[in-house]
């Protein structure tokens, strides 16, 4: 599935319960995005617009709650073997991971909320 919402595109399948990251619950889906293309935080806000089935102009503004500019930094860097970063915070009541190899993963801290998304 190739999600466009904010014009930025990720790779998953759209669905948890056949991504190799479901292994527990709540849901967890794991975005992957071409940083030769993508800022970061633009394909954070990206992943959370999927993942909730909203307009990502209806989401809280990321600023809110991450420097966005700090994230982009910390995030880009490639598949660099010397250098692994990842940053985790939570962001509409999700639990975003951001790897500064390309990879987002969201997981659901309420399930209640992943199950009214799903609908």
């Amino acid at each position: 599935m190739t999600a466009t919402r904010t014009g930025f595109e990720l790779q998953s399948d759209g669905n948890p319960q056949n991504s190799e990251t479901a292994l527990r619950s709540p849901a967890t889906y794991q975005f992957q995005y071409d940083q030769t293309t993508t800022p970061p935080s633009m394909a954070v806000v990206t992943a959370l617009s999927e993942v909730m089935g909203v307009d990502p102009i209806s989401l809280d503004p990321l600023q809110e709650t991450i420097d966005p500019d700090a994230l982009n930094a910390l995030a880009s860097g490639g598949d660099s073997a010397e250098r692994v970063v990842h940053t985790t915070w939570t962001q509409e009541g999700y639990t975003v991971t951001i790897h500064n190899h390309g990879v987002i993963t969201v997981e659901s801290e309420d399930e209640d909320r992943t199950e009214a998304t799903e609908k």
